[in-house]
């Protein structure tokens, strides 16, 4: 049976795509998760515009993003924190401080974007921001005692 994939299904193909699959496969679980539409004229052309569309769209989110990362990279995140004599931190440095930094200056983000470890001591770090598949870029973290 050919089907219309409705979302980016692993192993198979991506939306828009045409694929032939099984009879029992495309019925108990293409169409049951809504992850795909039979083949017909009219849902080949939907999801085909539909594709294009988002692939416009892609690339223009990722001249926006590139753009974002040039501005993260251009940033050095200072913290001032509590810190014993040896330079360990009472309170770890997290992803969440790294947010809240980055929306003080304007970049809006998740926490789940920051790929670090939580920092437990004084000094200088760099911590990578995936910002999309394709792009990434570096932040410059200084901590420091209070």
């Amino acid at each position: 049976m050919k089907v219309v994939l409705t979302k980016n299904v692993p192993k198979l193909g991506i939306v828009g795509e045409v694929k032939e699959v099984s009879d029992g496969y495309a019925r108990n679980f293409l169409f049951k998760q809504g992850l795909a539409e039979p083949a017909t004229p009219e849902n080949i052309s939907k999801w085909s515009k539909k594709r294009e569309k988002k692939l416009r769209q892609q690339g223009l989110d990722r001249e926006f993003l590139t753009k974002l990362a040039d501005k993260i990279k251009s940033l050095t995140a200072e913290f001032r924190v509590k810190a014993n004599e040896q330079g360990h931190l009472y309170a770890a440095l997290k992803a969440d401080d790294v947010v809240k930094f980055l929306r003080d200056k304007g970049v809006k983000i998740k926490a789940n974007k920051v790929k670090m470890d939580a920092i437990r001591s004084l000094g200088d770090y760099q911590v990578v921001i995936q910002l999309s598949p394709e792009v990434e870029t570096k932040l410059k973290i200084r901590v420091l005692a209070q």
